[in-house]
């Protein structure tokens, strides 16, 4: 039978004008590394605080969009990107194994491997193109990264928050679930 849902955390983060492409990772780790894909767990709910409008005199940050005037995706803002099936223990494995230098007869090493594995990475990595009221859930164990703001924010001194990314997140996770990596360190302030 269907167990329960718990809510969790609900937060935001906001990402900054000038500010990197944040390390790749997965938010949880898998519960046992001899199952290949249990059920989803712990997901995470979120949307972009943020809309995407076609402004040609919006000096803080670009939109591209395509001739149909349908927004593409790519923004100087940037997103979030996910690997796709990277909530499988074999996939995450292949991709994010720390075997990426073999050595060669000489004792140098060979980033064959480290290549394979960043190609591949970069052929299962999906950029959706999200905007204001779109909401993304997905498997706390997918490997995800938030994408860098290379915006320039606002120059003129009118709009301090041009330019800068919010989302909003609230995590979702059967009743038996507890996340130590991510919340024990946590001060509660609504109990």
């Amino acid at each position: 039978s269907p167990q329960p849902f718990r809510l969790g955390q609900i937060g935001s983060v906001l990402s900054c004008p000038g500010s990197g492409d944040q390390a790749i990772h997965a938010d949880t780790p898998h519960l046992f590394e001899h199952v290949d894909c249990l059920p989803c767990h712990y997901l995470n709910v979120f949307t972009p605080g943020y809309k995407v409008m076609n402004d040609p005199n919006n000096n803080c940050y670009q939109n591209e969009f395509n001739h149909d005037d349908i927004w593409t995706g790519n923004s100087t803002i940037g997103g979030t990107a996910f690997v796709h099936g990277s909530h499988k223990l074999s996939v995450s494995t292949q991709l994010l194994s720390e075997d990426d230098v073999d050595m060669d007869t000489n004792g140098n090493g060979n980033s064959d491997n480290a290549l394979l594995r960043r190609q591949l990475l970069q052929l299962r990595t999906l950029r959706p193109a999200l905007d204001a009221g779109d909401v993304v859930l997905f498997d706390c164990r997918t490997i995800h990264y938030g994408l860098a703001n290379t915006s320039q924010g606002d120059t003129t001194g009118k709009d301090i928050n041009a330019g800068r990314r919010p989302m909003l997140y609230l995590n979702v996770s059967q009743s038996w679930f507890h996340d130590p990596k991510n919340w024990d360190d946590r001060e509660r302030i609504f109990d």
